[in-house]
């Protein structure tokens, strides 16, 4: 196949089915010049992996009344969180014009795809950026195409989705409620022979919990599947009188017809509606799918859905969307389970947990081998109006705990507290993963 493609989904829409609803917070961090970004925000999200395994987040943002706006790059693995990289995107055609408005953007293989508009919104620049990331340094991102749909200059693309499938070049652009496609079949992801493909409309309204409400489309993505298959991700929200958004999501299944004089249209059919709930800051200006939004399948072929808040400053609030873990099958003299979520306060956790005194068990991890040997927390109860108090040392995988007689001071309420591992990068790229406490004999 010509074009590069991003990993396909065994199943997409089990994949998307088994997003868990409630998003886990992600602190980036960065340098004090982000405290100069409010003045505008955050526009869209993405998640690259260079060919070491190295994740990065790549997050533009618009700059009100500049010439141009600007692309951050955030690293995940080295130096967790730290932007390494500021690049300005923008496109000059008049002096007068300020196309400083970059919107969602996607990867594919080691390119980026983005919609640059006018402050009015009134004309767009396609861009094609690519992304090169030497052994041992961090990437480098340099513009590849200028003006890569052409025939999209005059319309208000906010957001892009890219993907390629059946040896099909697909890029997706969002004008306010319509869905426009351009594909190729032939060329390479930097001279693609683009055609039309044609448009959708999206529904403007829905019913919610025996309401109609309207919809507010922000972003579209694109995933594929290991048959080829192309699929569609739709974001967007619902405003209510209080200026808080609720958050939903549709999955399209996308297929082409070839018409008699040999033109393209687009078939999508709903396979799935979904409503997210974001965690961490909240309000008007909080994370919500209003703001930056993407979608990426990342190593092991697990689905991720993030989001951010509306600005950031000298840090960066995410949230991620985990796929939820089958649950392994329960093993005899099972006390406890927890399902445990990368970078989430551990007291969400918490199980009650009973073990008699003189009773042993033992710890069981399910993880990936060297994750799970290297995972390691204590367990904690909460007192009620008082300190929570560690009651082990640090623990792991196959690490024996026995009761007490004070097991029972602490209340019923056990958690994995002070844990090394979940909040690092081998963590991250870990979907959910559960942790069981098994009694033993003797």
């Amino acid at each position: 196949m010509p074009f590069p493609a991003n990993l396909p989904l065994s199943d997409a829409q089990k994949a998307f089915d088994n997003l868990n609803e409630i998003g886990t917070v992600v602190t980036l961090r960065g340098g004090p010049h982000h405290a100069s970004l409010s003045e505008s925000h955050l526009q869209g999200i993405a998640q690259y992996f260079d060919p070491q395994g190295r994740r990065y987040y790549l997050i533009t943002q618009n700059r009100h009344d500049h010439t141009d706006g600007s692309i951050y790059l955030f690293s995940d693995t080295e130096y967790i969180g730290a932007v390494l990289l500021h690049v300005d995107l923008g496109a000059t055609e008049s002096a007068h014009d300020r196309f400083n408005h970059p919107g969602g953007l996607q990867c594919v293989g080691d390119y980026f795809v983005v919609p640059v508009q006018t402050q009015d919104y009134k004309s767009t620049y396609i861009q094609l950026y690519s992304i090169s990331a030497p052994t041992g340094q961090p990437p480098a991102i340099s513009l590849a195409v200028n003006d890569y749909i052409p025939e999209w200059r005059h319309l208000g693309i906010g957001s892009i989705g890219v993907g390629a499938a059946k040896d099909t070049l697909c890029v997706a652009g969002l004008d306010g409620s319509t869905l426009l496609f351009f594909a190729s079949t032939s060329g390479d992801i930097t001279r693609p022979e683009f055609a039309p493909a044609g448009s959708y409309e999206i529904p403007s309204e829905i019913t919610f919990f025996e309401s109609v409400v309207k919809l507010a489309p922000q972003f579209v993505q694109i995933v594929t599947d290991t048959d080829d298959n192309l699929y569609v991700v739709i974001h967007t929200v619902i405003n209510d009188a209080s200026l808080s958004y609720t958050d939903l999501a549709f999955l399209f299944s996308l297929d082409f017809e070839t018409t008699s004089d040999g033109s393209m249209t687009p078939t999508l059919k709903l396979l799935k509606e979904r409503h997210f709930v974001c965690e961490g800051t909240s309000g008007a200006a909080g994370i919500s799918f209003r703001f930056a939004v993407g979608v990426s399948v990342v190593p092991g072929s697990h689905l991720q859905l993030l989001a951010t808040a509306r600005v950031m400053g000298r840090t960066c609030e995410i949230d991620k969307f985990y796929r939820m873990p089958d649950p392994p099958a329960k093993p005899e003299g099972l006390i406890t389970r927890w399902l445990v979520y990368p970078g989430r306060d551990a007291k969400r956790d918490d199980r009650a947990v009973d073990l008699l005194e003189g009773q042993k068990a033992k710890v069981v991890v399910y993880l990936p081998e060297m994750a799970r040997e290297e995972f390691r927390f204590t367990l904690k109860r909460e007192r009620k109006d008082h300190d929570d108090s560690s009651i082990t040392e640090r623990i792991g995988n196959g690490s024996s705990v026995t009761a007490d007689s004070d097991w029972s001071d602490f209340g019923d309420r056990i958690y994995l507290g002070d844990r090394g591992g979940s909040d690092e990068p081998a963590w991250n790229s870990c979907p959910a993963f559960y942790v069981d406490l098994v009694r033993v004999d003797g």
